[in-house]
């Protein structure tokens, strides 16, 4: 099961790709969010949580999320932060998060290098950029998954 968080939709594409390869199912958050929605999740497959990096560690809401849910079937969890270059303190945030579900095992966590999209500090990346970074954001969903 994979639960995933989009703000700009770096992270619904590799939520997507991924899903794809491992004919798995893709769920987005952000209505259940919006909503203040607590959902319950079964799977016999680990789950894998992909999301934005914000601030260098995962959005709030979504982890206020993930504590708000119940998760049924398999304990184990990745998770995928999507981000320009570094995914900050997200390992750690991740393991104390499974910590607090008293649930998910926390089983790793790998970053997919996205075009940037925080254009409050950054500028973005230029058409090539852009292309070769999906094109190695590609390779990197293949990998993981």
């Amino acid at each position: 099961m994979i639960i995933y968080f989009t703000g700009t939709g770096n992270s619904e594409y590799a939520a997507k790709a991924m899903a794809d390869i491992l004919g798995d199912e893709a769920f987005c958050c952000n209505s259940a969010i919006k909503n203040k929605a607590s959902v319950t999740f079964s799977s016999e497959k680990p789950y894998l949580f992909v999301f934005p990096v914000y601030l260098s560690t995962s959005p709030a809401i979504f982890r206020d999320f993930i504590k708000s849910c119940k998760f049924t079937g398999n304990k184990d969890a990745y998770f995928v932060p999507t981000c320009a270059s570094s995914d900050g303190s997200v390992p750690n945030a991740s393991m104390d998060l499974c910590l607090e579900t008293g649930f998910l095992n926390y089983k790793g966590c790998r970053k997919i290098c996205m075009p940037q999209n925080y254009i409050a500090f950054f500028e973005t990346f230029d058409e090539t950029k852009i292309q070769n970074c999906i094109q190695n954001a590609d390779e990197s969903i293949s990998e993981i998954c």
